[in-house]
């Protein structure tokens, strides 16, 4: 048996005023939980920003503390080492005589719309809605303000803010729903909806505070309310403007990563209006990079004569991509002139991308959404997606998410929609591609499982993917939600062509937790609103909040598999977090905070607000430590459900409350390789006061396990299960044996189960003794690592021998497309046989595809053929001369793609090592070495000069394993190299 040494550092949260992050190893105790404010009534909802150029963070709550009888809002800043740089329980940033509240539409996740933005300067914008009940002569007139607070924490405009939007004593509008993103130029893109009597109008402005006063560089009204209209006249047809009521619902603006912004919306018409039902439209701010001018024809009269105009674009200055175009001539019939007014083709304003028709007749659209994705060429990928009903057969469709997308040039002054068409100059924009421009294939299909209600959603995009995830109410648990993950992914599919694709096995997303309501607390599950954090190069961290336990949290890698676990690893608190927020740095780090209710002082009452640092978000081998081992209550504790659908084939970790106000303690992990379902778990702890419990004279642990899944492994399926037990547990079973020596020395027996968690061990016929593969040390204790074909009962005692390899590694990598190799670096072999290498295309069921021979290497590898589709699981059995056995862990290979063009050979290596790519299609960024320790060995510096090979001088360095950081057009990258 082998032992695997983890390093805990524990930090203790520092209590100063300049209290650096309180953790920065992922040690997910409550006492490191920092707080953000503490004052007495309720701070909530807060927003996380990364904060430019100085890598801090910034947090931006709601509060409701005495100084005034409403919300207000308050904002904090850390440096990027966690010291505090503004006053203690934050700095008022909103403070007028109203509530100010971060209000999205109705129906949806504050969280999944931006109401804040760095200002590029270390501050940040911030925009909310203002209930104006006391502004004198504009009564309940609802409105949307701005404030710029500075780097050093002052505010530039007064109490109220920058009054953006507001109506007047003399109209009806109310401004609502305000949105707010970075522009890239120190300034900001603010999106809002106006509602007056009959109609809604959505409106997109840029703005930039310049020495205390804000300053416009564009915007409009998105939404023109005009749609063509004819009748019969004394001149025959008749063409005329038919001012129709547009009634927005929904809108959402987002970054174009060019210093501009895209804008969709959803909006309907009554059955009497033209364009009647409901629709989504797109649009876009395009910010003008240079000074340019622009010749366009226009139509000036039915015959087709046209008008030169020259039009001037000013640097910095933003556009619409779409715009409202007609001409106006007169009809001749002596003794009439009739006016005709002509909406110009492709005018109306604004691009339909789903619209209600007979052919199409669609019920509702509900929560648009738009990101944009990269693809390595001259374009980039609009994506979009929206809540969709619709009538088949005429019957209703239940809710789901739908997507569409766009190509997006990326140009170098003005797109080429603003340009003249001379091919088809009658167009309001020009429809003709420059030659050259790549070509985009977007998706257009169901993203997301159908819901039987109305649900928002999130839509996140970075690099070359976007990610989706929501909580939906399916057909199949109708009583229940199921959060889902989907992602998409652009590649290149052929010379200047690309494709952005649905990433995963199902166009309707990864179902990757489920909520159970059985009645009792200890066996439901309840879920908040899912949620994704993404940093620009794709780099994604997904989280949730398990009502009444703790915030779940973990990376996204490709495929959209969690990283840390089915639904993530728990960040521990056992206050009742909710509405958790995350900024994700470039870096890898990130912070999250939530609304906390723990007790403070002086605040007895409400809610506050907490956060803590999370770090390795970008390394996607890599697993946060577990939680010291707590003494458990005496007898039996039933933990938490779980649910495991065997899609991440990562550890996951079960914990039991410990019933001391402590915290929570690791009990048992699980490899999440099969569709287990929901997974119940009990351990029941021997009093410690009292003997140790022993059967036929032989002692075992004071603590055993039962697990019960709602699905066994059945079909030859096997999965790993770590169990662990304390120091002070461990200790006793030492004094009652003293052959027992070290966790080495421990067995596992199985026993099949009956009902509840049994206090003794009574031997059966059908138990099944099981040598441990592995034993590891923890904080507080340890832990023993067995391969199980089943669950039940399992106790813990003296083992019968030990076994003779020390798992150190094993890997996977793809070679070229259908061959890959699989390595593996081994210690302390002791008369080791061979090494059989196996292959699973679900990661249970496993096939023997190639045999080693054991030799006095330390390092070895097997070339296998796996064909290019799916994903493949791979493991290792080792088998020793007298026919005992032991299992690595399980690793895995996406499918094969073009984008696999990034390899390193030979590995393992006993000498340099080469990086190999595609020149053509991959542009390296850096390379950075770490060593097993996560210390930085190596570093290129700047990119390679030349050619599609890097030498990475493994030569110099000892041996062991290393981790290889490769940044580039195709995003951050980690292979691991085995040094001989």
């Amino acid at each position: 048996m082998n032992k695997v040494y983890i390093a805990i550092f524990v930090c203790l949260l520092a209590t100063g005023t300049n209290a650096q992050w309180s953790d920065k190893n992922n040690q997910f105790y409550d006492s490191l939980a920092m707080p953000v404010s503490v004052e007495a009534r309720s701070q909530g909802n807060s927003i996380v920003l990364r904060s430019y150029p100085d890598s801090g963070y910034i947090v931006i709550w709601e509060d409701s503390r005495p100084i005034s009888n409403n919300i207000d809002i308050y904002a904090q800043k850390y440096d990027k080492e966690g010291n505090v740089l503004w006053a203690v329980n934050g700095i008022p940033v909103a403070t007028g005589p109203d509530n100010q509240q971060f209000n999205p539409p109705q129906n949806t996740d504050a969280r999944y719309y931006s109401h804040a933005c760095t200002d590029s300067s270390g501050g940040f914008y911030v925009t909310w809605q203002d209930n104006n009940t006391v502004n004198t002569g504009v009564t309940n007139k609802i409105r949307v303000c701005v404030q710029h607070v500075r780097n050093d924490g002052s505010s530039v405009f007064a109490n109220t803010g920058f009054v953006a939007a507001e109506g007047s004593s003399s109209d009806s509008y109310q401004y609502l729903a305000p949105q707010l993103i970075a522009d890239g130029n120190r300034g900001f893109f603010l999106g809002f909806i106006r509602n007056g009597f009959a109609s809604n109008d959505v409106y997109t402005m840029c703005y930039r505070d310049e020495g205390g006063i804000m300053k416009s560089y564009g915007g409009r009204k998105m939404d023109p309310d005009n749609s063509q209209g004819t009748d019969i006249s004394s001149c025959g047809v008749r063409k005329y403007f038919n001012f129709v009521e547009d009634n927005v619902k929904n809108f959402f603006i987002y970054p174009d990563l060019q210093g501009g912004c895209g804008i969709v919306w959803t909006f309907e018409r009554n059955a009497a209006q033209p364009l009647r039902g409901p629709h989504v439209a797109y649009n876009k701010l395009c910010r003008v990079k240079k000074d340019s001018r622009a010749t366009v024809r226009r139509r000036v009269s039915d015959l087709a004569s046209t008008s030169i105009i020259e039009r001037v674009y000013k640097k910095d200055s933003v556009v619409g991509l779409y715009d409202f175009h007609a001409f106006f001539y007169s009809q001749v019939c002596l003794p009439y002139v009739v006016p005709n007014q002509v909406i110009e083709n492709g005018g109306e304003g604004f691009l339909l991308l789903d619209t209600y028709s007979d052919a199409n007749p669609l019920y509702d659209l509900y929560y648009p959404k738009g990101t944009m994705v990269t693809t390595g060429g001259n374009v980039n990928a609009n994506v979009f997606a929206v809540v969709r009903r619709k009538y088949i057969n005429s019957a209703l469709t239940a809710f789901h998410t739908y997507g569409y997308g766009l190509p997006d040039e990326i140009y170098d002054s003005i797109p080429y929609q603003l340009q003249s068409d001379s091919i088809n100059g009658y167009w309001a924009y020009n429809i003709t591609p420059p030659a050259g421009l790549d070509t985009v294939e977007t998706v257009r299909d169901t993203l997301l499982a159908s819901s039987i209600y109305y649900y928002d959603f999130q839509l996140t995009g970075g690099g070359d993917r976007a990610l989706l995830t929501a909580k939906v109410l399916s057909p199949a648990y109708t009583n229940s939600g199921t959060v889902l993950i989907q992602e998409l992914k652009s590649r290149l599919v052929s010379a200047n062509k690309y494709k952005v694709e649905i990433n995963t096995a199902s166009k309707e997303g990864i179902t990757i937790g489920r909520e159970l309501s059985t009645g009792f607390q200890t066996a439901n599950i309840t879920y908040d609103q899912p949620a994704i954090s993404m940093d620009q190069t794709g780099n994604a961290l997904f989280y949730i909040s398990e009502y009444g336990r703790y915030i779940r949290a973990s990376p996204v890698d490709n495929g959209a598999k969690l990283v840390w676990g089915a639904m993530g690893r728990a960040l521990g608190n056992v206050y009742g977090p909710e509405r958790p927020f995350t900024a994700m740095g470039e870096d890898g780090t990130a912070v999250i905070a939530w609304n906390d209710s723990r007790p403070t002082v002086p605040n007895t009452t409400g809610q506050n607000v907490y956060m803590r640092h999370l770090d390795n978000l970008d390394v996607y081998d890599y697993t946060p430590p577990v939680k010291k081992l707590l003494a458990l209550s005496n007898f039996a504790t039933t933990l938490p459900p779980y649910i495991l659908n065997g899609l991440t084939a990562q550890w996951s970790l079960f914990e039991a409350y410990t019933g001391a106000g402590t915290g929570w303690t690791p009990v048992t992990s699980i490899v999440d390789n099969y569709n287990f379902g929901t997974v119940q778990t009990q351990v029941y702890r021997h009093n410690l006061l009292t003997p140790i419990r022993t059967t036929a004279g032989n002692p075992y642990l004071d603590r055993n396990y039962t697990i019960i899944p709602e699905r066994d492994l059945t079909g030859g399926a096997t999965t790993m299960v770590r169990l662990y037990f304390t120091q002070a547990e461990f200790d006793r079973i030492k004094a009652a044996d003293p052959t027992i020596l070290t966790p080495e020395n421990l067995g596992v027996i199985k026993q099949p189960h009956t009902s509840g968690v049994p206090p003794v061990y009574t031997p059966v016929a059908a138990d099944e003794f099981i040598t441990p593969v592995s034993w590891g040390e923890v904080a507080g204790g340890y832990y023993v690592e067995i391969s199980v074909n089943g669950f039940s009962n399992f106790f813990i005692n003296k083992a019968a021998g030990v076994l003779p390899v020390k798992w150190l590694n094993v890997d996977a990598q793809w070679v070229v497309a259908g061959q890959a190799k699989v390595s593996w670096l081994v210690a302390e072999q002791q008369d080791v046989k061979n090494y059989i290498v196996q292959h699973s295309m679900d990661g249970s069921i496993f096939k023997d595809v190639c045999t080693v021979n054991a030799s006095g290497n330390t390092a070895y590898s097997c070339m296998v053929n796996p064909g290019a589709g799916g994903r493949h699981y791979y493991r290792v059995l080792q088998y020793d001369h007298d026919g005992r056995s032991s299992y690595s862990k399980t690793v895995f290979l996406d499918a094969f793609t073009q984008q696999n063009t990034i390899t390193v050979v030979p590995n393992p290596s006993s000498g340099p090592a080469t990086l190999r790519y595609n020149s053509s299609t991959v542009t390296i960024e850096s390379l950075i070495l770490y060593n097993g320790n996560g210390m930085e060995v190596w570093r290129l510096r700047g990119r390679p000069a030349s050619g599609n090979a890097v030498n990475i001088p493994l030569q110099t360095l000892g041996s062991g394993l290393y981790m290889l950081h490769v940044n580039s057009n195709e995003g951050m990258k980690v292979f691991k190299i085995i040094k001989q």
